[in-house]
């Protein structure tokens, strides 16, 4: 019988984890030899609705299509997961941040850093309670705008 999950990640002894296999077949799948993705697209294709759901409530769907690629999918030869569609890549943006630099005699940031949250949101007439978060964002856009018109002139 082969574990659908293996114990080492948890898997139970239970009828939803075990599929019969030849010993050829489970060591070819345990072992990760030539032509597993043989052998493990055959146990994908012959998952009852009680092993599927085992398996997608033990790790979680893409688990499944990652362990047990369904019909003809191209594996990666190096690491042996579905090799995903070659297309354009664009470059990743560049992540903005932002320092906020506290005076070393303040003896808690948090308190200094929502006294300024406070008065920004009383400097731009936020409504008290107004998450800190968005009265934030507000400031840095008020910040970045006012920064770029002084630049221009």
């Amino acid at each position: 019988m082969h574990h659908l999950v293996n114990r080492s990640q948890r898997g139970d002894d239970v009828p939803g984890n075990l599929v019969p296999l030849c010993l050829d077949c489970h060591r070819s799948i345990t072992s990760r030899l030539a032509g597993w993705e043989i052998v493990a697209g055959a146990i994908r294709c012959s998952l009852t609705p009680l092993e599927l759901a085992y398996c997608t409530a033990k790790k979680s769907r893409a688990w499944l299509e990652r362990m047990y690629p369904a019909g003809d999918v191209t594996l990666c030869s190096r690491c042996k997961r579905p090799a995903k569609a070659q297309g354009p890549r664009e470059a990743p943006r560049k992540r903005k941040r932002w320092v906020i630099s506290v005076p070393d005699d303040a003896e808690d940031g948090a308190d200094l850093l929502d006294t300024l949250i406070e008065s920004a949101r009383q400097d731009l007439g936020r409504a008290d309670g107004t998450p800190a978060y968005f009265t934030l964002v507000d400031c840095l856009h008020f910040f970045l705008t006012s920064s770029k018109a002084q630049k221009a002139a």
